[in-house]
Order: C-alpha cells, then sequence, then structure tokens
C-alpha cells in the first residue's frame, strides 16, 4: 500500500489532496495556505505562527505538488522588529514565504527563504537562508547552504562553490527538466520514492 494512502494511522488527507503526517507540527496553521496535493511528511515543522509585514498575507503558501520530506523545518524569514504597542517591547516582523507549484523537498532541510519558484528540487540536508530566492526549474544538490539573500537565477544547479567556502556556485540545467521534475513530484505524491541523489548524478 502507499505510504500516503494510510489515512486512518498516519495520514490524513484533505478534501483538495493534501496528504498531512499525524506527526507534522504545524503551527499558526490560520496562516497557512497549501494549494492543493501537497505532502507533509513526518515530523516536519510550518512555523506559521509569526507575525508578517503584510498582515493580511499567509505566512507560509505553497502551490500544487509541493511535497515536503521528514524531519524539514519551514519559517517565513524575518525582516525587522516593530514597537509592540503595549508592551513597547521589540517583536521580530517577517516576511510571507512563497512556494511555487511542483517542489520537491528532501529530508532534514532548513527553510527561511522568501520565494521558491516554480519545479524546484531540494536535496536532504540543505539550508536556505534567511532571505534568499529561487527562481523557476532549478535543482539545489545535497548538504548545500545558500547564502542569505541570494538570488538563484532560474534553469540552474546549485552545488557547493569548489574553491570558496560557504559559497555556491551554479550551472545551467536544460528546458527538459521541467518534464522530469514535474514527474517527480507526482511520483512521490502517489508513494513512489524519487532517488533524487541519482537521478541528480546523472545531470
Amino acid at each position: 500500500m502507499s505510504r500516503f494512502l494510510d489515512t486512518t494511522e498516519s495520514w490524513i488527507e484533505t478534501s483538495n489532496g493534501n496528504r498531512i503526517s499525524r506527526y507534522a507540527e504545524i503551527r499558526g496553521g490560520q496562516k497557512i495556505t497549501l494549494s492543493g496535493f501537497c505532502v507533509l511528511s513526518e515530523n516536519c515543522k510550518l512555523l506559521g505562527n509569526v507575525a508578517i509585514k503584510n498582515g493580511d498575507d499567509p505566512a507560509i503558501s505553497m502551490g500544487l505538488l509541493c511535497i515536503v520530506g521528514k524531519d524539514c523545518v519551514l519559517r517565513p524569514p524575518r525582516i525587522g522588529f516593530k514597537t509592540d504597542n503595549y508592551s513597547e517591547s521589540k517583536v521580530p516582523v517577517h516576511s510571507s514565504l512563497c512556494m511555487g507549484s511542483f517542489i520537491l523537498i528532501g529530508s532534514n532541510c532548513e527553510i527561511s527563504c522568501k520565494q521558491i519558484g516554480r519545479r524546484v528540487v531540494l536535496g536532504c540536508n540543505v539550508v536556505l537562508s534567511r532571505g534568499c530566492e529561487l527562481g523557476d526549474v532549478i535543482i539545489v544538490d545535497k548538504n548545500v547552504q545558500i547564502p542569505e539573500k541570494c538570488k538563484v537565477p532560474s534553469y540552474s544547479r546549485v552545488q557547493r562553490h569548489p574553491i570558496i567556502p560557504g559559497s555556491v556556485s551554479f550551472t545551467s540545467l536544460p528546458g527538459s527538466m521541467r518534464k522530469c521534475i514535474e514527474e517527480w513530484c507526482r511520483m512521490e505524491y502517489m508513494g513512489l520514492p524519487v532517488d533524487l541523489e541519482q537521478m541528480v548524478s546523472q545531470l
């Protein structure tokens, strides 16, 4: 049986096809938007219980077919502070974390970026640092940390820089990767695991 179809014990399925592990941690759920056919895996955390600069905007929004692996943490990026009217203390203010459609996130990722475009793959243990932005059709290799406020261009593969510590390097991806990433997301949604390391090694 597919690991995503056991709705009685491990998974909850919503009316628009979202599949949420009963062991996922969601804070501020009223400020989190899932468009449909998204997967939130075991022990992942969505931290939407933060003050957003534009108060009516969602803290975290996901498009269609966003697959979040185990033990991932998603939090909106902090962009500054404001003074609380009652306590007169400084409280952090955040920007929304906006995610497009067809996003596949490996396990143990930490995400605090402003934007992830469409058709994006993150390997395991990736860190998207505060305020960075990813375009469309991007693959980030495992164990890569993208620096704060870095802008990753569309159709890029992101790897550790071979010489400069803490930096990343970009190489171009072919247009055909659009359909490949869409198919990988559909497979994962159906409970058919994708070996991302093997897929990436063939690029």
